[in-house]
């Protein structure tokens, strides 16, 4: 084997990949010795290109780059060595060169030999049926502003995953229990495809996502269900030069449509976001954290403006934000670091805080919902906590 390419291509191309291996070793497999297949990187030059596959046996991805191949071949190698020394290579060809059991990679004056692994790789399953086209990066954000509903990998499929529904939209939600973040893209479906509802998708599609380009269209895949085994299927993407398969996540959706329909907002505070971003910021160190490390901020609702309080047995810290507020007084009590991610995946120079009652009194009230009044494409609900900080500070 030998083949040529450029540095900046097979740095994007292990990285991406990089995403799928270094997961194994969190979430996919918890405290499991990573087997030799999880930890490696495969080779093949052949045909103009040179194709990398790597898998952590849940997801099997792929990336392609254009390659000048004067001797075609494969070649197994650790993952971790080529996806470090990758990342530092100067902007020049890298000539790829494999004699016996070890692959020379030579980049202007640097040479690395790196020994290949003895393993037999496994066949990559075929990625599924197209079920439609989305833009990337359209797709690339979605996901992200959702990545927040994800659940801890311990958690219950409906609570650890991103529920797809597919028609001529593609919505992506995701939810902890906690909270709830839900992201439509526009769907070109294939013809004949009538659509989709509740797929759980792996929390892995959310790193993987990251490597979704800035332009053109993603492919999305999903199995039939009459190919389903044992009430699993497999979903997909792909675009240029990258493509991912997985197996869905078994489980019930969580029934989000209810949730929104619950938490539809009938107060409604308008607010500069950076604003009221930055005043969190300043509040947050004097506020609590209880066993679960949820940041304990109280959040008034008066006309006009919008209260912050954090307190705790260090002290206190209040600051006021202007708001488009005409409503009652309400104290509500919440994680800051809930909110401070909502804000951050809504976007926008204002957003709106709707409250689902007018009721005044705080245990009444159990979500806010934040939304972009300029994007309709996406809503994120918090849950409240019931217990309110200066009520905590006075009965102590």
């Amino acid at each position: 084997m030998r083949a040529t390419v450029q540095a900046k291509d097979l740095a994007d191309a292990v990285a991406w990949l990089g995403k799928v291996v270094r997961r194994t070793s969190s979430d996919a497999h918890g405290s499991r010795d990573l087997t030799q297949v999880q930890s490696a990187v495969h080779l093949t030059a052949e045909d103009g290109r040179l194709v990398l596959q790597a898998t952590d046996l849940d997801v099997w991805a792929t990336a392609e780059v254009e390659a000048t191949v004067d001797t075609p071949g494969t070649a197994i190698l650790h993952a971790k060595l080529v996806t470090e020394v990758a990342g530092r290579l100067r902007k020049a060809p890298v000539t790829l060169e494999l004699e016996g059991t070890a692959l020379t990679l030579t980049c202007g004056a640097m040479v690395l030999h790196a020994r290949t692994m003895n393993v037999a790789w496994p066949q990559f399953p075929a990625v599924p049926t197209e079920i439609g086209r989305v833009k990337a990066e359209a797709l690339r954000d979605a996901v992200a502003r959702v990545a927040p509903g994800v659940g801890e990998p311990e958690a219950d499929p409906p609570f650890r995953s991103i529920s797809a529904d597919t028609a001529d939209t593609l919505t992506l939600a995701a939810t902890d229990r906690r909270r709830l973040a839900v992201a439509r893209v526009a769907l070109e479906p294939v013809l004949g495809y009538t659509g989709d509802a509740g797929v759980l998708l792996p929390a892995t599609l959310v790193a993987v996502a990251q490597g979704l380009p800035k332009s053109g269209d993603a492919s999305l895949h999903l199995d039939p269900v009459s190919t389903a085994t044992q009430g699993a299927r497999r979903f997909g993407l792909s675009w240029p030069g990258r493509s991912v398969s997985a197996g869905t996540v078994m489980g019930v959706a969580a029934p989000y449509a209810r949730t929104l329909a619950i938490a539809k907002p009938v107060l409604t505070a308008a607010v500069d976001r950076a604003e009221l971003v930055d005043a969190i910021r300043r509040v947050v160190p004097a506020a609590e954290r209880d066993k679960v490390k949820a940041i304990r901020m109280d959040l008034t609702f008066t006309p006009g403006e919008l209260e912050l309080t954090g307190a705790s047995a260090a002290g206190e810290a209040r600051e006021a934000v202007e708001a488009e507020y005409d409503g009652p007084e309400i104290p509500l009590h919440l994680n800051a670091q809930y909110l401070l991610d909502a804000l951050e995946a809504t976007g926008g120079e204002r957003v709106h805080i709707g409250l689902a009652k007018t009721d005044t009194d705080p245990r009444k009230h159990a979500t806010l919902m934040i939304t972009n009044p300029q994007d309709p494409n996406y809503m994120h609900v918090v849950t409240l906590i019931r217990q309110a900080v200066a009520l905590a500070r006075k009965a102590a």
